[in-house]
């Protein structure tokens, strides 16, 4: 078993706000520099920890009439320390002259530097805050504004909730927060635990400690040392990309397979554990769209093809070219059982599907069984800068075919000289279309079809070519597998 221990230290950042506006000003004169702070105390909440907690605001300051812009200095401090450590932010010239302080970020920036604050818990603190002004090219003598009071209590962390995400997930969209991997509490380790067993892929992946974006993560200490990890957290933006306390190491999960995943957050620690290696399979065979990997499942030795089906036979090999097959599985003593071969077996001795639909293939290699499901394709529309729904695959612009009898459906209307395919749904570039046989496939008389997801590899975004506008009848036939473009 391959086993990565992680335990984290707290690291340092210089930046805890949101980024100011950065942009040179010119003051004819202005107005004396003075510093405010909304609220005057506050208790943070991890519960709004992504909402802002403090607004600190100041006036512009002068420049004595040089025409000179102004940058400036923010710094505060533990009150009574007369600004000796504490939080600096060499801001310069801006505009918006404001920084906002989140819940999250600031109670993890004030434990960062007062770490005598953990023995405060909910009690209020008091702080001492002022921001100095420099004239470009001294033009005009600095200024200092009066110092002002606040105080703040931090929260101790408490998440819970843990995510996992990345392409090591099994989630369709492996950057998209709100579909990350959920973690369960661990029962073994109740104080601050989390624990996933499953499915994961080769690729990277971190913690999340919400659905609702990337403000707040646990991520490695360092590049090359899987041992430890950090808390990291949004300080801010730069020219629209994030900003964070910390470099944002992901963990690299190097081969798929079967894992269990622990960490702790309120030990900083992290145990992961692969099982066992994945297998991976193919489906093949006449009846499926082309030689396609099937996807892993959340549970081991489980792979998963969704997708179409049309008449013909199928079958599962472990190499996706036939000249390097070395075992294969056609059909059991039943549909829902598997029989492995070695070698290549053949089509002839896997699973017949009559009559084109929309299948879910199941396939357990511990068990060797099958789980088969599939519905009836009932809907097709068609899309594209040749049709009048244009590149909108949504139900207010998308233009839904006629259906003439079972898997067969018809398209009545005009065609202008562009490109287009059939979505078999709606509201997903990742679903399955019909798409032609080769990329630029005239729209003339009869062609073949393929069948296929929207990003579907080595397959291809291929589209029919209309080079001869005017108004068509277009039959989709699911059945025989053949697209009719005939123009009235």
């Amino acid at each position: 078993m391959k086993k990565l221990k992680f335990i984290t230290i707290i690291c340092l950042a210089l930046a805890v706000f949101t980024s100011c506006k950065k942009e040179e000003i010119k003051v004819t004169d202005g107005e004396p520099l003075a510093l405010t702070v909304t609220p005057g105390e506050i208790v943070l909440n991890q519960g709004v920890s992504q909402k802002d907690a403090l607004v600190f605001s100041w006036t512009s300051g002068t420049n004595g009439k040089t025409g000179n812009a102004i940058s400036y200095y923010f710094e505060f401090d533990r009150a009574g320390n007369d600004f000796k450590g504490g939080y600096k932010n060499n801001i310069g010239s801006v505009t918006d002259r404001s920084l906002k302080l989140k819940h999250g970020a600031l109670n993890a920036k004030l434990k960062e530097l007062w770490p005598d604050l953990t023995d405060h818990y909910g009690e209020l603190m008091e702080y001492e805050a002022r921001v100095t002004a420099t004239v470009a090219q001294n033009a005009a003598p600095q200024q200092v504004s009066p110092v002002i009071k606040f105080k703040v209590a931090i929260y101790e962390n408490n998440f819970q909730q843990m995510f996992m995400i990345g392409p090591a997930t099994l989630a369709k969209d492996s950057w998209n927060a709100k579909t990350a991997q959920v973690m369960q509490k661990d029962e073994e380790d109740p104080e601050g635990g989390f624990i996933y067993t499953g499915m994961l892929n080769a690729g990277e992946m971190k913690f999340l400690t919400t659905r609702d974006g990337f403000d707040e993560a646990f991520v490695k200490e360092s590049e090359n040392d899987d041992t430890k990890m950090v808390y990291m957290y949004k300080t801010g933006e730069k020219d629209g990309e994030a900003i964070y306390n910390v470099p944002d190491y992901k963990w690299n999960i190097p081969v798929p397979g079967e894992y269990v995943v622990k960490m702790n957050w309120k030990k900083l620690t992290c145990d992961i554990t692969l099982l066992r290696e994945a297998q991976y399979l193919y489906i093949a065979g006449s009846a499926a769209p082309s030689v396609q990997q099937m996807q892993l499942d959340y549970k081991y030795g489980v792979l998963k093809y969704e997708g179409v089906l049309k008449p013909g036979n199928y079958y599962f090999t472990d190499s996706s070219k036939s000249t390097d097959i070395t075992y294969s599985y056609g059909k059991g003593a039943s549909d829902d059982q598997m029989q492995k071969y070695d070698g290549d077996c053949g089509e002839n001795k896997g699973w017949t599907v009559t009559n084109t639909a929309v299948y879910t293939l199941l396939a357990n290699t511990i068990d060797n069984t099958l789980t088969i499901t599939f519905s009836p394709i009932e809907n097709v529309w068609i899309c594209g800068d040749a049709t009048p729904s244009g590149w909108w695959i949504d139900e207010e612009h998308t233009v839904k075919l006629k259906k003439v009898e079972d898997g067969v459906f018809l398209f009545s209307g005009k065609l202008t000289n562009g490109t287009l395919k059939f979505p078999l749904q709606l509201g997903d570039w990742f679903g399955l279309f019909i798409f032609a046989p080769s990329n630029g496939t005239v729209a003339k008389g009869e062609t073949g079809m393929d069948i296929g997801s929207g990003h579907s590899g080595d397959d291809g975004d291929k589209k029919w070519s209309v080079t001869s506008g005017g108004d068509y009848n277009v039959t989709v036939d699911l059945n025989q597998l053949k697209v009719r473009f005939e123009e009235k």
